[in-house]
């Protein structure tokens, strides 16, 4: 399982129930386009996250830093996941990698607990305004349609 956080809110899940409900799927597209672009800030803090928390020596923090890292809307939620990294470990505090890259050879590390979460949880205010933003947007146009 990819190392994630998810944002999640009340009124987001309303939005979605109502977009459903009222079988608006060009609204649905359009607020999630929107979400997706209001978190994109978040990939950045994810990969400086492990460049600053994870350790440098051997490469292991570039090597989680240039993962893949992803946006996506779930329903009532945004999610942060970077690929290729066991989430539940690495929020424990335990990292599983080939030493030097060697798929031969894997070892546990030791890493800070809860490096991805907290900083998510600590970087998600900023992108807050943006995702209500495209929120009311769509909320607009269901009013006036």
């Amino acid at each position: 399982m990819p190392v994630e956080v998810t944002i999640q809110g009340d009124a987001l899940k309303a939005l979605q129930r109502k977009l459903k409900a009222i079988d608006r799927k060009d609204l649905r597209r359009e607020l999630n386009k929107g979400l997706r672009d209001g978190a994109k800030p978040l990939v950045q803090d994810a990969k400086d996250a492990a460049r600053d928390d994870l350790p440098r020596r051997g490469g292991l923090a570039d090597r989680v830093a240039s993962r893949p890292t992803t946006v996506s809307v779930t329903q009532g939620g945004i999610k942060i996941r970077v690929k290729g990294v066991d989430a539940k470990s690495a929020d424990k505090g335990v990292l599983r990698h080939p030493v030097y890259g060697n798929r031969n050879t894997w070892v546990l590390q030791r890493i800070p607990t809860g490096y991805f979460t907290n900083r998510m949880r600590r970087e998600a205010p900023k992108v807050r305004p943006d995702l209500i933003k495209a929120m009311d947007r769509i909320a607009e146009k269901i009013a006036s349609a």
